[in-house]
């Protein structure tokens, strides 16, 4: 299972998010089908196949990602990351790039 906000729901339903990034090294293996929810007793609104999983900087992310995240520009995307993860200005973290289609 993937927890997603809200806010992620269209651009992930509609092809325009097909990455996300985590703090935490996900549970997940390339090739494998999960259920894309908003919490963890929600129904699933969409089903993903892991296509890929990395390891990267926070800062690191490029133009092109950032509109695989479903963004516009890199520092909206650090923004919200941020704030979802309660982390201060200055951080820089290792998170784990996760890279997936949508199923149905």
């Amino acid at each position: 299972m993937l927890l997603f906000k809200k806010r992620f729901i269209e651009p992930i339903l509609t092809g325009k998010k097909w990455q996300t990034r985590r703090l935490k090294k996900p549970k997940l293996k390339v090739g494998g089908i999960y259920a894309c929810k908003t919490s963890r007793f929600s129904s699933a609104f969409a089903y993903v196949q892991i296509t890929k999983i990395r390891k990267q900087r926070l800062y690191d992310i490029t133009d092109a990602e950032v509109k695989a995240e479903g963004m516009e520009t890199k520092e909206e995307f650090i923004k919200v990351f941020k704030e979802i993860y309660n982390l201060p200005s200055s951080a820089n973290p290792e998170v784990w790039v996760i890279e997936f289609k949508l199923i149905r």
